[in-house]
């Protein structure tokens, strides 16, 4: 029988929003194991009430896809590594699933549950994955940005609404106003506060369709049977995909246009 070590170094690190393909899952566990014998590694996943359980990851692609199990077998929701060697004490525990990645180090040489924990962490990093406190913080800087610009276009809209009302007038000079935008819809008034809401509704648009993309295009991802596109939101984005963004802005213009012309007539 084995006995414990008498102190533990004890980590463990959550991470969200990483993008895993093949080869970057590979470099993750390849760190996991480093050191550690075969006969003490297990990798496993969870495919609805059965658990496959291998001593590499190849060998365990191969036990998935010989299943008699329902569903698609290139669909991955979840992959678990797990290496210990007991007689140096030490344990490694990743679990990886479309949420988050989340790794458990365990040892009596804290130098090495730093050190491995640190290597870790730079590779899932690199995929795209933040701690809770950098997202929490995302979050909040996200929130700013949109509040603020939702407040400028406010504030426009507002400005050109005073500037054009802030002069008084008789109320005989606002019934004449009114008949002659009858009579010949000359003088309207709201014509700057219309241009200006056409303009900002296509730029919400724009920063929404955007925004979408971006989410779509930076969402965690787990793709053990094949690789993920790294790099900024738009090089993640497919061709097809960018030709369609593309033409939003196009688009958008030639509506802004035709709202233009079409306010231009009527005035």
């Amino acid at each position: 029988m084995t006995t414990p070590p008498a102190q533990q170094t004890e980590l463990r690190h959550v991470y969200y929003q990483c993008r895993l393909g093949r080869s970057e899952i590979d470099r993750v566990l390849a760190v996991a194991v480093e050191g550690i014998p075969e006969s003490g590694v297990v990798v496993s996943t969870q495919r609805g009430d059965t658990r496959f359980r291998q001593a590499t990851l190849p060998e365990l692609l191969d036990a998935v896809a010989q299943a008699n199990v329902p569903g698609d077998l290139d669909e991955w929701s979840n992959l678990r590594c797990e290496a210990v060697e007991e007689s140096v004490g030490r344990k490694v525990d990743i679990t990886m699933d479309l949420e988050r990645v989340e790794v458990r180090l365990a040892g009596s040489d804290a130098t090495w549950a730093y050190g491995q924990a640190a290597r870790l962490e730079r590779l899932i990093q690199a995929t795209g994955g933040v701690t809770g406190e950098q997202r929490r913080k995302q979050d909040r800087e996200n929130y700013l940005v949109n509040t603020s610009i939702a407040s400028i276009m406010l504030s426009i809209l507002l400005f050109l609404f005073v500037w054009q009302n802030a002069k008084p007038k008789p109320k005989d000079q606002y019934v004449k106003e009114c008949l002659e935008q009858f009579s010949n819809r000359a003088n309207v008034p709201s014509r700057a506060i219309a241009l200006a809401a056409v303009f900002f509704v296509c730029v919400a648009i724009t920063t929404a369709i955007a925004a979408i993309a971006r989410y779509r295009a930076t969402s965690p991802t787990l793709r053990v049977n094949g690789l993920v596109r790294s790099g900024s939101w738009w090089s993640s984005l497919s061709t097809s995909n960018r030709l369609a963004f593309l033409g939003i802005p196009i688009a958008l213009l030639a509506a802004i246009a035709a709202a233009i012309s079409a306010i231009t007539d009527i005035l």
